[in-house]
């Protein structure tokens, strides 16, 4: 059974596992809240007939919208 999270005993924190991996990430991201990057992944990763490389190509054009769109 995966737990829900992983607790560091030094400091707390609270690293949650997203669909059976850890996210040991330590700062968020600068362009897409830790929620929607999940939601953006899991996406991707339950469409069926898309290569890995052209998913991800995807994930990184959607995570770059925000910037885009001020130019």
């Amino acid at each position: 059974m995966t737990p829900e999270a992983f607790v560091c005993s030094r400091c707390s924190i609270r690293y949650p596992v997203v669909a059976g991996i850890p996210d040991y990430r330590i700062a968020p991201d600068p362009w897409i809240d830790a929620e929607a990057d999940r939601m953006l992944q899991t996406y991707w990763t339950m469409t069926q007939g898309k290569p890995r490389q052209q998913a991800e190509r995807c994930m990184t054009h959607v995570m770059r919208a925000e910037r885009r769109s001020r130019q």
